[in-house]
């Protein structure tokens, strides 16, 4: 469950009696662990996976009613009978999140916090942790605190586009800098402050409740980022911001074109000079918000994919020939077969150097994607668990075929799909429709012949959820919708594919992977529209909210049945 999408606060999810009641959800379902999207600041996208900072809160998270408890704001925000009632009128019949109406209608409360913070009036509870909080985190937070103050003063996180001194970070404009914006500074530090006190506090509910919380952490920054900006010498980017090398992934049948990130790849033979040391800060910092952490893209610390920068010149192949060369150097396997395009990552002894700060038993490998040979044994020989998807396991399998869920490994995650994936019921009804149009290897008759194997007699087939004909018309003529964009909106769907629901989530629950995780979407046979995100596409991404009244006692009920079956649920 993405933090934004959770119910029953105004303009987004956050933090607060509207987290909790979903973790009493959660808890009366009888499960155990919470997986979540990145928490860091998104970027201009909402996209948490470009993020603003590595190491900071998304403040928009904050729980208001505590800060007006705590006696730093008079009022919180009345919550709107449609979450973003602007977007809403001009997209699907949907509840979706509006980030810079979110954005606009907290800055005034959290201006007024700080105030009556800075005078002492109210937020004990921030200032008895104020001390500890700015010891345990000096090493990211001046950075982050100044980036925050310069993109509000220049109105634009592009800091390429900043003054000279600030943006090449001359030591003593900085200086003079923080000084003339004192309030604004110390007011970005309040908020990761709060941000950091009420994670605190939620992880301390999750365990009151069993249940444990599994964080994903991104393999790249946003070249908008305080990281990139403060430590311009780990990343593919010159001093003045240019990116000189970005992150993306080659060509593949959701994106023809590939897929451009707008992430520098780093500089990686800086961080082997450094021992990895900005990595290390920012994995202590995930596992100590964290029980188990998603370690996104995998593939990526083995191999990588990058393109040359948007504005890109000449003088830049020669300093990338270099990176390479010194790539192949400190490589453990520098010999082995990359395909063209991909450049050897820091593989082994990067994890050497993680797991001095990260128990190894923390870490779950995003293995999706381009999985060569020497990604699977990089994988298994770090004894990492990877991820299991029920969407991506029926390639070739025939009517009447094996099973391909009895097959995935005890040492691995299991899934139903996946945040950039449809979810389950709108895809199966995709392949039912579109699959010997665009899936050559898939079919919907053999999907159905394994999933009726487990079949409940009880089972309920999920409600249909078509979309007014005119949003899909606005739909299907939006011009950046992707190639395969079927699976942006909604059909009503036959009998066939609704039944499938639940033997889709028993299916996955049954295998002996040791971790089952179900998109909330899947469990409730939510359509195609209640999808998070496309890869490689930002219209219409991370904006998708629950509507409030779907996780009724019926469905807790329905989860903790199929946790029964499965014997998954925990002991008494």
């Amino acid at each position: 469950m993405p933090l934004f999408a959770i119910p029953g606060g105004p303009d987004l999810g956050a933090l607060g009696k509207s987290a909790l009641r979903f973790l009493d959800f959660l808890k009366s379902a009888k499960q155990t662990v919470l997986q979540t999207l990145p928490i860091n600041p998104v970027d201009e996208a909402g996209s948490p996976y470009a993020g603003r900072s590595a190491f900071a809160g998304e403040p928009l998270y904050l729980d208001l009613e505590e800060l007006r408890d705590e006696g730093l704001i008079a009022a919180v925000l009345e919550e709107e009978s449609a979450y973003s009632s602007r977007k809403r009128s001009r997209t699907w019949a949907r509840d979706v999140v509006d980030y810079s109406r979110a954005l606009e209608r907290r800055k005034p409360l959290w201006n007024e916090a700080f105030q009556n913070y800075r005078d002492k009036k109210g937020g004990k509870k921030f200032r008895d942790q104020e001390e500890r909080f700015r010891t345990e985190n000096a090493f990211w937070l001046d950075d982050f605190a100044l980036f925050q103050t310069a993109a509000e003063r220049f109105e634009s996180f592009k800091w390429a586009k900043w003054p000279k001194e600030i943006r090449r970070r001359d030591p003593d404009a900085l200086k003079r800098f923080a000084k003339e914006n004192a309030d604004a500074y110390e007011r970005a530090v309040f908020l990761q402050l709060v941000f950091d006190s009420q994670w605190r506090d939620f992880k301390k509910q999750c365990r009151e409740r069993g249940v444990e919380l599994f964080g994903d952490l991104p393999i790249y920054v946003g070249k908008e980022s305080a990281d990139v900006w403060a430590n311009p010498d780990l990343f593919m980017v010159d001093r003045d911001g240019r990116i000189l090398r970005e992150a993306g992934s080659p060509p593949d049948d959701y994106n023809p074109d590939g897929q451009r990130w707008s992430s520098p790849t780093y500089r990686w033979s800086r961080h082997f000079e450094t021992n990895f040391d900005w990595w290390k800060k920012r994995m202590k910092k995930t596992i100590e918000r964290f029980d188990t952490v998603r370690l996104d893209h995998f593939i990526g610390f083995y191999n990588y994919y990058a393109f040359p920068g948007v504005d890109a010149r000449p003088e830049d192949d020669e300093i990338w020939r270099e990176e390479r060369e010194k790539a192949r150097k400190y490589a453990t396997h520098p010999d082995d077969d990359y395909e063209n395009g991909w450049t050897p990552g820091p593989q082994e002894k990067f994890f050497d150097a993680i797991f001095e700060v990260a128990p190894r038993e923390s870490l779950v490998a995003e293995d999706l994607g381009v999985m060569n040979q020497g990604v699977r044994d990089l994988r298994d020989s770090l004894d990492l668990p990877g991820m299991r998807v029920l969407q991506f396991s029926f390639d070739s399998v025939a009517p009447g075929g094996a099973d391909p869920t009895r097959e995935w490994p005890i040492r691995s995650v299991a899934y139903t799909g996946t945040h950039d994936g449809a979810p389950i019921v709108g895809w199966i009804d995709d392949v039912r429709r579109y699959g010997k149009r665009f899936w050559k290897t898939l079919d919907f008759d053999a999907i159905r012949d394994v999933l009726l194997r487990h079949k409940n007699p009880r089972d309920l087939p999920a409600t249909s959820h078509p979309t007014p004909f005119l949003a899909r018309l606005r739909d299907l003529l939006r011009p950046d919708r992707p190639l395969l964009g079927i699976s942006q909106y909604d059909r009503p769907a036959p009998l066939s594919v609704l039944e499938l629901h639940a033997p889709a989530l028993r299916s996955v629950a049954s295998s002996q992977s040791y971790l089952a995780v179900f998109p909330i979407q899947d469990v409730l046979g939510l359509p195609n529209s209640s999808r998070v995100n496309f890869p490689g596409v930002n219209a219409r991404a991370w904006e998708w909210r629950l509507p409030q009244g779907l996780l009724s006692q019926e469905v807790a009920e329905f989860l903790a049945n199929i946790t029964n079956e499965t014997d998954r649920a925990p002991k008494e």
